[in-house]
């Protein structure tokens, strides 16, 4: 719908986002580090663009097209990601009818599978549930443990304790 190959597509994409990092970069993050450098605070050295750049000179560094040809691009970028958003929209609300079927697959194999599904997990809940209810000391004494709240006085060492 773009006009564009997959090559140009992906490499526009590449232009575009990139372009939006250098922005949050140059436009927010630059500021920052010159006020702090100010006042001799280094806040990072190894940044991911070069600080000493314009935002015209870095897209033509890591963009490889002038800020111009790049904020183009961008455009483009987000009109075909519009695009693509109402098309979606427009597909599924056109859809109408059985998913299994439009998959190719026989809704009650499709149904079943979803049931065998539903029982495995029901059965690996009820497992993780006995084994909580059968461990509950355990599983406070590590709350316990974990949380730093266990003191000198505490009753649960006790009961730690026989589980080591």
């Amino acid at each position: 719908m773009s006009g564009l190959s997959e090559v140009e597509y992906r490499r526009y994409l590449d232009i575009s986002q990139t372009y939006n990092r250098l922005k949050d970069f140059y436009n927010m993050r630059v500021p920052e580090i010159e006020k702090y450098a100010k006042h001799d605070i280094i806040l990072q050295n190894d940044y991911e663009y070069n600080i000493n750049l314009s935002i015209d000179e870095a897209c033509k560094t890591y963009c490889s097209v002038d800020k111009e040809r790049a904020e183009e691009i961008n455009r483009i970028i987000s009109d075909i990601e519009k695009s693509a958003v109402h098309c979606e929209k427009d597909i599924k609300d056109a859809y109408r009818g059985d998913l299994a079927s439009q998959l190719g697959m026989n809704r009650e194999i499709f149904e079943n599978k979803a049931a065998e599904a539903d029982e495995r997990f029901k059965a690996l809940f009820e497992q993780a549930k006995g084994f909580i209810d059968r461990n509950a000391g355990l599983v406070s004494d590590l709350r316990n443990m974990t949380s730093g709240d266990m003191d000198d006085n505490d009753d649960s060492k006790e009961t730690s304790a026989k589980y080591h």
